[in-house]
């Protein structure tokens, strides 16, 4: 009987010894779930370049500077501008006078409120007064008239197909080539399903 109860007070103490090991470990739970716990990192979003295309008929060459050092030569031209850059160092008295002409058209990344702020919401149906300002696109490689034309909005792209039909059927101009012309084609009819060009393309089928 004795050995019985030595054992059974061996038995309790085990229990109360072991106590405040598990409580212990209860009392951690919380922390470590509170240092598992994700640190939310919120990131700013980088506003999208503006895209500008420059377009000159008058002086091709002509070097035109546009902040950070660079420079662009040649019309025809499609380059970004970084939106912090373009509300400040950018915009200088030249960069304001090409916008405002039309030398500067301004493709992406203004919202509304912005392109009425610095003159470059263009109207539905504006046409731009010089009809000579896409010419530039007659001398280009074909590859780069697409990606200039494909660019453009559709009243502009309607301006520059209405160039070309009067370049081929009036002054018969021998830049206008097959290649390009039904490159151009192709890619008005994202906008056109009839093709803007067409007229021409029968006109040289139907001389082949």
């Amino acid at each position: 009987m004795a050995g019985r109860k030595g054992t059974k007070k061996i038995e309790e103490k085990k229990e109360v010894d072991t106590a405040p090991v598990i409580e212990k470990e209860i009392t951690a739970e919380p922390e470590k779930q509170k240092e598992a716990q994700p640190i939310n990192m919120i990131v700013e979003q980088k506003a999208p370049p503006v895209k500008i295309l420059y377009i000159d008929s008058c002086i091709p060459n002509n070097q035109i500077p546009i902040g950070s050092g660079r420079h662009i030569t040649g019309s025809g031209r499609i380059f970004a501008v970084p939106m912090e850059q373009f509300e400040g160092e950018f915009m200088t008295p030249l960069v304001m006078k090409l916008i405002d002409i039309r030398k500067f058209i301004v493709l992406s990344g203004l919202t509304d409120e912005q392109r009425r702020q610095y003159n470059c919401y263009y109207e539905e149906g504006e046409v731009v007064k010089d009809e000579g300002l896409f010419d530039a696109l007659f001398d280009m490689p074909t590859s780069q008239a697409v990606g200039v034309f494909e660019a453009l909005c559709p009243e502009h792209q309607q301006l520059v197909a209405t160039r070309f039909v009067t370049a081929y059927f009036e002054r018969h101009d021998n830049r206008v080539t097959r290649d390009k012309v039904e490159a151009l084609n192709a890619a008005s009819k994202k906008n056109d399903s009839d093709g803007l060009f067409t007229p021409i393309v029968k006109d040289i089928n139907d001389k082949v």
